[in-house]
């Protein structure tokens, strides 16, 4: 399923590795018009560099049925004393941790304060200070061919500029296209900024800049041009961000477009569509009709726009539209104008964040507003699947679960939304097995029932299979051609001893073995060494047996006694975490033979790391042995879950966790699910 977070097309792409900011020049005069010299550039670059920063992100997407969390960067700006930091909505807005590294290159972790998708806003705070600050400058007064710097940090690399002009400040997305930002058309509110001071992926959320030093725009993308969000659209959301922690927009339900080329009227702006139960629907307003102003108490402006340039400034006014109270507006149909009154609503939310549904192997989300709307539902309650893990509970139920399905029941209790089917399936008990379910999902307008067995966490034990008789010794065929290097009896066949993995064994490197109790082993080949494996297994555990073995070119009897074959791999108990995405099990005799683990090794090996997991982001990976968590050491299955059992209890915003990977070993600071209050 596409990732309806990000939604750009043609050349344009966002460019994230974080937020850059500029500080202010300490004299206030006026804006050359002239190319900036290479003195002017370095010295606003030098007065700017105590206010940029780079933004290190650990963030959170649900895809594939999993939760997945990846690092990325981007720039950012200092535009408080106190710390308040601005950038891009797509570099920290649905971030699980941030990363702030400061002109001296010290590292801070910031905390997301408030975040916009629709104008691609977003702020960081920092503690400390005070800090220097940049200041903002008025966008409204560049002119095209005015130069501009760009700063930030391209590709993580902290404190680039780069020079250009302004190329063009009515960068719309009417020929890209649809900009948008989780569900929010970001292209219908801003007009960008364009120009050609060369931005790269990490530019993001860097600030544009005049020759005075002060912030004229925000960076976001790059289209050939690059395009930045103007600082006189940017600075009202970031105030409300840093007061309330969000941007309250009116609704309306209106789509706009302007003036169809055939139309009589001479003003005005057409509406292209009305959303169904919208405040414009409940008005009488409808596609076709041309709106030509609008009036509430203490405001009025008039609605035009014959050119698509005009529809950002439009849209951005009728956000700010008073909510609850009426706005009349004065529209033209079928060429007889009439008045109709107006309540806008509170813009509703148009995406819901996915989660990891433990036990179902998939993700979910709550249905906004927008998004019933869309699918024509009667109402937002319900879970949206987004995403299902193949093999997994969700996919393996009768009928499979499916991606657009949206549950309402678990075993007939309603379910509201996604936090109600977290907490009722918390209460299915669970089993090894998997535990029967009974949902029920609405898919193309059907209710339909499915049987669904949810999964465990914790330690499973798969040991289920019997302990075979064994030798404690690895083998090679005794092919015909080695068997004449060796000077063997022609049709001489066997396994020949190449390693003993026990001590106290009889037998020694380079044995021959050709009979066990005078029946002959009859391995010629490399594909046929499982003969011998198999005569063994017919013997019990604790048996003795005579072995016909050739040493050193003379035969010669050797009894030996059979032990109980080491558990495989398969066998062993295995602990899954979904909180950090792991599964673990105990070291194998086999990891220690392969020396993937000392002899006297102690900890638990790592046998799946989920990519984008917190541990997979921290840098632990599969074949890694888990040594200590926060210097308790865990020695076995047992003691590793008690130790991921404790932070589950204790949430700890951090953890430790001690790894070894061969004859390596590292620390690693892994951030927990329960960081930032998530």
């Amino acid at each position: 399923m596409p990732n309806p977070r990000f939604s750009f097309s043609l050349l344009v792409f966002l460019c994230c590795v974080t937020l850059a900011s500029l500080p202010a020049r300490a004299q206030d005069a006026p804006a050359p018009t002239a190319a900036p010299t290479a003195a002017t550039i370095q010295d606003i670059a030098a007065q700017l560099r105590p206010v940029l920063v780079r933004l290190r992100v650990i963030e959170s997407s649900a895809e594939y049925g999993r939760e997945q969390r990846s690092e990325s960067y981007g720039s950012g700006a200092l535009i408080s004393s106190d710390g308040h930091i601005v950038t891009n909505h797509h570099v920290a807005g649905n971030s699980r941790a941030i990363y702030v590294t400061l002109a001296d290159k010290s590292e801070v972790e910031g905390k997301l304060i408030g975040t916009d998708p629709l104008s691609d806003l977003a702020i960081v705070k920092i503690e400390g200070g005070p800090f220097p600050t940049a200041r903002w400058g008025d966008d409204k007064a560049l002119r095209v061919g005015d130069p501009v710097l760009a700063l930030g940090s391209p590709h993580a690399i902290s404190q680039s500029v780069t020079a250009g002009i302004v190329s063009n400040l009515e960068l719309i997305s009417f020929g890209l296209d649809a900009v948008t930002l989780d569900d929010e058309d970001t292209g219908s509110i801003v007009r960008w900024i364009a120009h050609d001071a060369a931005i790269y992926p990490g530019n993001s959320g860097g600030p544009l800049v005049n020759l005075r030093g002060e912030i004229v725009g925000i960076n976001e993308m790059e289209v050939g041009l690059s395009g930045a969000i103007p600082a006189s659209l940017a600075r009202p959301v970031v105030e409300d961000l840093i007061q309330k922690g969000s941007v309250t927009r009116a609704y309306t339900g209106l789509s706009l477009q302007p003036r169809l080329a055939t139309s009589s009227a001479k003003s005005g702006v057409l509406v292209a569509g009305v959303l169904p139960n919208s405040p414009a629907q409940i008005a009488g307003i409808a596609p076709g009709d041309i709106l030509q102003s609008a009036r509430w108490n203490g405001g009025e402006f008039a609605l035009n726009a014959t050119f698509a340039e005009e529809l950002p400034d439009i849209n951005n006014r009728i956000g700010s539209w008073p909510v609850g109270a009426p706005v009349e507006i004065t529209l033209e149909r079928g060429g007889q104008n009439q008045t109709v009154s107006l309540l806008p609503t509170v813009r509703p939310r148009a995406w819901a964040q996915g989660r990891e549904m433990r036990g179902w192997d998939m993700t979910a989300s709550d249905i906004t507003t927008l998004a019933a709307i869309r699918q024509r539902l009667a109402d937002t309650r319900g879970v949206l699947v987004t995403g299902i893990l193949e093999g997994g509970a969700a996919a393996t139920a009768e009928p499979p679960l499916q991606e657009e399905d949206i549950i309402v029941s678990l075993n007939r209790q309603p379910v509201a939304d996604a936090a109600t089917l977290a907490r009722l399936s918390e209460k299915v008990p669970r089993s090894d097995e998997g535990t029967p379910v009974l949902v029920e999902v609405m898919r193309s307008g059907e209710r339909i029932l499915a049987a669904a067995r949810l999964n465990r966490a914790g330690i499973i034990d798969a040991s289920a299979e019997v302990r075979k008789a064994w030798l404690p010794v690895s083998v090679q065929a005794l092919t015909p051609s080695l068997a004449a290097l060796l000077k063997l009896p022609e049709g001489a066949a066997g396994v020949r001893v190449t390693r003993l993995l026990a001590t106290g064994t009889p037998l020694q490197n380079g044995d021959v073995i050709a009979a066990i109790d005078g029946a002959p082993v009859e391995v010629d080949a490399a594909e046929n060494v499982e003969v011998f494996w198999a005569m063994l297994r017919e013997y019990n555990v604790g048996a003795s047996a005579k072995l016909r073995v050739v040493r050193g070119g003379k035969p010669q009897t050797i009894n030996v006694k059979l032990v109980a074959a080491p558990r495989a791999e398969r066998e062993l108990p295995t602990y899954r975490d979904p909180n950090f995405g792991l599964t673990l099990r105990d070291i194998s005799f086999w990891d220690r033979k392969r020396g993937e683990a000392g002899e006297g090794q102690k900890g638990v090996y790592l046998t799946d790391v989920v990519q984008g997991g917190w541990a997979d982001v921290a840098g632990i990976h599969s074949g890694d042995l888990l040594v200590s968590v926060d210097g308790v050491p865990v020695n076995d299955i047992k003691t590793a879950q008690a130790a991921f059992d404790n932070l589950a209890k204790n949430k700890p915003a951090r953890s430790t966790f001690f790894v070894a990977h061969g004859v390596h070993t590292q620390f690693h600071t892994v951030k927990t699910p329960w960081s930032n209050g998530r």
